[in-house]
């Protein structure tokens, strides 16, 4: 039972809908009859089915289009009827696959700015088949492998060399659906013969096959990944929509059966592998659901569903090249309607997402061929690389893919590019472990020729709990002219800490900040002289990376705002611990004549005992603030009255049963008064009676006449005398008496 309750990172991602202005819309759709999702998405533009010249014509959009489509806006004329499916390359954002009603299949190149005019020839057109198209697919792990879907065949087309690979045959009725497994070994389909086919196109043969769902409506397939599993959608024997899971180690029976309700609409599924998420959008539907797939009980877990205001005429899932992982996007749908499209992301909440989410994303496949043509057909089975959506460890700002022309390409230069970024990720490794190594030594004293590696950011309160107190008496620290002191505590009756603006100009000497204004702060008297060693400058360069993991820290355990925290208390004096742990601070006041000549000597105790005795002059209160809030001036500011929350008093507070209330009240009038004792109300009927009822006699007011102060004309507004709480202020149309 504990698999049941297991929670999932996932669980509550919700679809997130955007305003209407940054959907695409005016799109003129129309009513397109295919087994097709009539929407495909790479990582730089996405295409549909529009109404022009029978369906023959697709529109294309750079991904992030919002706005009116324009009705002049130049499109891709690909085919003299319906487009049934169409399939971008996962290889090569720009290359787009068309299918039709026309027996035709095109190749088309999608210049990296998009379609500047109408597009009408293509790259590349298979042999025209005999009969028509239903589906087009590429490749899964190799580029330039194309998969064509027709009637009761399966061919696969090298589109680079421009030759027929393979061709399969066993449905003995039309194919409505094909899907590829993760590794690219073998490809599934489902028919209207109401049966589902394993196929294994470099033998030519049925691997397994099995009936699927009873009725002979359409049905759609997927299979999950690289795994062994396979889901399928149709319609029972009652027509009621369905889900079906199956292991093809036990193909003939599914292990996991879902139903839903008994629409007329197909469900179309959309996978993905890296996160397990599934979505089932039906035709015409107004829903999107979103479940989660496990490999136990109860296999398939029921999450937020998207419930919209449209009906849907396709669906399709944009790459994670395209996602917004600095948003915590996980997934984006997009959602094709009778005149829109409509983006919904799907997002994980977090506390914040300043910083990579890492749980959430894993490694994802990198759009680069794991193998050649040749290499795949001789029975060869590489797997694709893996990449981290992290914009921190990629060298391009995004993680789109243009390729060029068909006619400039070649497949020993997409393999010699994929086993470039191998090597440099096995190179960016190796720098990660160094940089770790280094690091350590770094904790031990050992020096380096190359200069100091900066280490990542960490806790200064931590790494003084593990040193000891011979590491603190051999750290390197900036020297000083220094004097002896003859005591290490301070006198009673001294102070242990400082004004926060000296705490502020120690943390920024301490640390080495560069600004000119600090410095200003923070300049000595001439009675004390600093002379830095070479290791300040190293030291200044370490001490960098854990100030950032203190702002960090002290802005999300925010309880307590930088300006509320009283100067010289607990708090206080644990941020000086936290800012020098191995600098004892003591502050004498002293008072001269003149007050507003005052200054506060200070002294710097090492843990030799040396002191260094400075004077600072009083700081200007423009600078004092400054000073306050230096240690989040990186952050929003924070209002102690950001979690004020209103409540109800009792019921029997309530003053109930108020009749007659005038509603004839100038909008410049509030309409009602209160202070401390009293609440005025107006009334309405002649005479300008105002209502004076007390606090303390809550509660229902008893039916009859309600007790009023007669004014004698028409009341236009009154108010309460903040002084005297039985003074009322009454205005009328003539004058204004009291």
């Amino acid at each position: 039972m504990a698999w049941r309750f297991k929670v999932s990172k996932y669980k509550n991602a919700v679809g997130i809908v955007p305003r209407k202005e940054d959907w695409l819309s005016d799109v003129k759709v129309g009513s397109p009859q295919s087994c097709g999702n009539h929407i495909k998405a790479s990582a730089a533009f996405m295409a549909f089915n529009v109404e022009n010249r029978g369906g023959g014509s697709l529109g294309v959009m750079p991904l992030g289009s919002k706005g009116r489509f324009d009705p002049n806006a130049p499109l891709l004329h690909a085919h003299s009827d319906l487009i049934t499916d169409f399939d971008f390359s996962p290889f090569d954002d720009g290359m787009l696959a068309t299918g039709s009603t026309d027996a035709n299949v095109h190749i088309w190149h999608i210049p990296e700015s998009g379609l500047e005019s109408s597009l009408c020839t293509p790259e590349y057109s298979v042999p025209q088949f005999d009969k028509r198209v239903e589906n087009v697919l590429f490749h899964p792990t190799t580029e330039f492998i194309l998969t064509v879907a027709y009637y009761d065949a399966i061919k696969l087309w090298d589109i680079l060399h421009q030759k027929e690979l393979f061709c399969c045959r066993g449905p003995q009725d039309q194919i409505q659906s094909t899907s590829w497994r993760g590794d690219g070994s073998t490809i599934v389909t489902s028919a209207k013969d109401k049966t589902l086919r394993i196929h294994d196109p470099r033998a030519a043969s049925v691997v397994m096959e099995c009936v699927s769902h009873p009725s002979p409506k359409d049905s759609r397939v997927v299979w999950l990944g690289n795994t062994d599993n396979i889901l399928s959608t149709g319609y029972s024997q009652s027509r009621v929509r369905e889900i079906s899971l199956r292991d093809i180690r036990s193909f003939s029976k599914p292990y996991k059966t879902q139903p839903f309700d008994s629409s007329t609409g197909i469900l179309m599924p959309l996978y993905d592998a890296d996160t397990r998420m599934l979505f089932l959008a039906g035709k015409a539907d107004v829903s999107i659901m979103y479940w989660e797939l496990a490999d136990k009980e109860p296999y398939v877990t029921e999450n937020m569903k998207h419930i919209g205001i449209v009906q849907t005429k396709g669906i399709c899932l944009v790459p994670k090249r395209g996602v917004d992982a600095m948003a915590g996007e996980v997934n984006r749908v997009l959602q094709l309607t009778a005149n829109s499209v409509i983006p919904i992301t799907y997002q994980v909440p977090r506390k914040t997402f300043r910083e990579f989410h890492s749980d959430l994303f894993p490694e994802t496949s990198v759009s680069r061929s794991a193998q050649t043509v040749q290499q795949w057909s001789s029975g060869g089975s590489a797997a694709l690389a893996t990449t981290s959506l992290d914009p921190g460890k990629r060298a391009t700002p995004t993680l789109q893919v243009h390729r060029g022309p068909l006619e400039n390409r070649t497949e020993e230069e997409a393999i010699n590019e994929n086993s470039n970024i191998n090597e440099n990720s096995n190179a960016n490794s190796n720098v990660n472990v160094n940089s770790n190594v280094n690091s350590s030594n770094n904790k031990n004293g050992v020096s380096y020729s190359n200069g100091v590696p900066v280490p990542a950011p960490r806790s200064r309160t931590s790494d003084v709990n593990n040193k000891t107190a011979t590491d603190r008496n051999n750290c390197n620290k900036p020297t000083v002219a220094v004097k002896k002191s003859d005591c290490g505590k301070p006198e009673k009756g001294q102070r242990e800490s400082s004004g926060s603006s000296n705490i502020c100009s120690l943390m920024k000497a301490y640390e080495g900040e560069d600004n000119t204004d600090n410095k200003e702060d923070t300049t000595t008297t001439s009675t004390t002289t600093t002379t830095t060693t070479p290791h300040a400058t190293d030291k200044q360069d370490e001490e960098s990376c854990s100030k950032l993991a203190s702002l960090r820290a002290q802005f999300e355990c925010r309880s307590v705002s930088c300006e509320e925290q009283p100067r010289g208390g607990s708090e206080e004096r644990k941020d000086e611990e936290d800012l020098a742990p191995e600098i004892l601070l003591h502050t004498q006041h002293c008072t001269p004549h003149d007050d507003s000549q005052s200054q506060a000597v200070s002294e710097v105790v090492t843990p030799g005992g040396a002191v260094l005795l400075s004077a600072h002059p009083p700081s200007s209160p423009a600078a004092l603030r400054r000073n306050n809030t230096a240690r989040t001036r990186s952050f929003r500011r924070i209002c102690k009255f950001r979690h004020l929350k209103g409540t109800a008093g009792h019921r029997s507070t309530h003053v109930e049963n108020l009749r007659d209330l005038s509603t004839t009240m100038p909008g410049e009038s509030d309409g009602i008064a209160c202070n401390s004792v009293y609440v005025l109300l107006p009334l309405s009927g002649a005479g300008g009676k105002v209502s004076v009822l007390k606090h303390e006699k809550g509660g229902r007011q008893p039916d009859g006449v309600i007790p009023a102060y007669l004014s004698g004309a028409n009341v236009l507004d009154f108010a309460m005398d903040p002084f005297d709480e039985s003074l009322l202020l009454t205005g009328y149309d003539i004058e204004v008496s009291s």
